[in-house]
């Protein structure tokens, strides 16, 4: 038999004897159990795996992939096998690297193997939102609101450190400014940022692969917090960027008539951020208890009320939880059945008058 000959392995080569089997399977097993204990033990959500919209199980992190490499004693062997810098390019500057990771036990024998790649024509390194300008506070925190329904206006959101002014729908130092998506100028500065996520996505696959972990996490790159390059089509209603308005996920409630808007909220200097603490937990609670002892406001009521005063939450909902302390006293004493201070924002008072509505899922923390 030739040399070229002993080197072919036969199908029968490849079969276990019995014990050979439950050998192997107590291995699996075994491995099988220590990572479930890793799992549940050792590894803390969004630091060593985290939770991606649209997947079933959690996504491995880089200190995820670390700390498994350390416990089954593995070693990392890193590659790059293939990268582009075009600095110079006049249209768009574009950077990729391409990272090969190798995975071995204390033997030395290869037990996984990934590529990372990045680069930025990537969306979330391509582009940059264009978020609209407060014309009062120069702040990026221009929102658009959701009443009335047929034409709602635009305010200054105090949670991202707006100044809170409220403005009408047809508000050209508004709606004249751009929205959605801008090709990002600074290119170059990402040229860190790509090599080292290239990296670490090479290593969590190989990871991944060498320690039979698929059964417990996804090998999916975690978006970035607070991305806003998305493709959903610009907001606008009398905006001049030609998009159309983005239908809103709950249907709106009906508005009362008669009512006049509240006033704007006096303009700040140019650049000054709002220092507005936020109420605690006991006064929360504590204004719940006024709303529900005086039994005069309904919780639609209530509802209305704050989203007047712009204490809403990162999408747009109103929520007890974001009521300003400079107001808290002042809403305390509408929810026993009084009005608002002069020195606040006018809340109708044909609200107390309307007829009660039934009162629905809290869209807010709060209500017994």
């Amino acid at each position: 038999m030739s040399a070229t000959t002993d080197l072919i392995v036969q199908p029968q080569d490849l079969l276990l004897t019995p014990d050979q089997l439950d050998q192997r399977i107590a291995i699996i097993k075994q491995r099988y159990e220590m990572l479930a204990r890793i799992h549940k033990e050792l590894m803390k959500k969004d630091v060593h795996y985290g939770k991606i919209p649209g997947t079933d199980k959690p996504t491995l992190l880089k200190a995820g992939a670390e700390m498994l490499c350390a416990l089954f004693q593995l070693e990392s062997e890193d590659n790059q096998v293939a990268h582009i810098e075009d600095w110079d390019n006049p249209e768009e500057p574009f950077i990729m690297y391409r990272i090969r990771y190798r995975v071995t036990d204390a033997s030395g024998r290869t037990r996984g193997v990934s590529e990372g790649i990045c680069h930025t024509k990537e969306k979330k390194y391509r582009y940059r939102g264009a978020g609209r300008v407060c014309p009062r506070c120069s702040m990026v925190t221009i929102r658009r609101g959701k009443y009335p329904a047929e034409n709602p206006g635009w305010y200054c959101n105090q949670r991202e450190g707006g100044c809170g002014s409220g403005f009408d729908a047809d508000e050209l130092a508004i709606t004249r400014q751009s929205a959605g998506r801008l090709i990002n100028p600074d290119i170059p500065d990402l040229a860190n940022t790509c090599l080292k996520i290239a990296h670490k996505r090479g290593h969590v696959g190989a990871t991944m692969m060498a320690t039979m972990a698929s059964e417990f996490f996804v090998d999916v790159e975690e978006l970035p917090p607070g991305d806003d390059t998305h493709d959903d089509p610009p907001e606008s209603a009398g905006d001049n960027s030609g998009g159309t308005t983005k239908p809103s996920s709950r249907p709106s409630r009906p508005q009362p008539t008669n009512v006049s808007s509240p006033p704007s909220q006096p303009a700040q200097p140019a650049g000054a951020r709002n220092t507005k603490r936020v109420i605690s937990e006991a006064q929360h609670k504590r204004f719940w208890g006024k709303v529900h002892d005086a039994g005069s406001r309904s919780k639609s009521d209530v509802e209305e009320t704050l989203y007047a005063l712009h204490c809403v939450d990162e999408n747009d909902k109103p929520d007890s939880r974001f009521i300003t302390v400079d107001i808290y006293d002042r809403l305390c004493a509408w929810a026993e059945g009084g009005a608002l201070t002069p020195s606040q924002p006018q809340q109708p008072q044909t609200l107390a008058s309307q007829p009660r509505r039934a009162q629905q899922g809290g869209m807010f923390g709060g209500g017994r």
